[in-house]
């Protein structure tokens, strides 16, 4: 095989993508014959599909519709489901929205509108649109799009809203800071780990 191939083991019931000059299921070692092999994945298709395992770097399918760790077929590792993960980051953001609301109303329910007023409302849509984004993407460790939106997004956010802390709240911007810098710590502990299960 000089293609990764999809395969359907009749004997364990598993599925995935095959090694290299592999005719036997990783799983259960059972040998596959023709009719449990599809056709080679093309190279722009298996990059979106497949994940490579941090260990064996065995390339297989991922089951995108559970919430545990991605385990390779091969070497049972337990590789990060990094759709879980960037459900986190939106998580995140719904918690930040939530925080951000209530300090709207704490902050402007006795005073005139204002700039600062208006710039709430603003960041309270642009964390709708990343929650939106993340959710409504099947693969968001695919999107670069995505992953620029949201670095650049909490860069911006997490700047303006210390600052605007530091000046009406000073008592919590040092908590808004410890909580900022451990977001863009998960935020590069999951970039790299994207970057080593991606297929190139």
């Amino acid at each position: 095989m000089k293609e990764p191939t999809l395969y359907d083991c009749p004997s364990c019931g598993t599925t995935g993508v095959l090694p290299m000059s592999e005719n036997r299921c990783p799983n259960c070692k059972a040998e596959l014959i023709n009719a449990a092999l599809t056709q080679s994945i093309p190279s722009d298709t298996r990059k979106e599909v497949s994940v490579r395992c941090g260990k064996c770097k065995n390339i297989f399918t991922p089951d995108l519709k559970t919430n545990r760790p991605w385990i390779c077929p091969m070497c049972n590792t337990k590789n990060p489901n990094l759709k879980r993960h960037y459900r986190s980051v939106a998580n995140v953001c719904i918690l930040g929205l939530i925080f951000e609301v209530l300090l709207i109303v704490a902050v402007f329910r006795n005073s005139e509108l204002s700039i600062g007023f208006f710039l709430g409302i603003l960041q309270c849509m642009l964390l709708i649109s990343v929650i939106t984004f993340i959710y409504s993407s099947k693969m968001p460790w695919m999107d670069p799009t995505l992953k620029a939106i949201i670095w650049l997004f909490f860069g911006i956010t997490g700047l303006s809203n210390i600052i605007f802390l530091r000046m009406v709240f000073p008592p919590i911007a040092l908590s808004a800071l410890i909580a900022y810098l451990i977001v863009f710590l998960y935020l590069a502990w999951l970039a790299i780990k994207t970057h080593k299960c991606s297929v190139s």
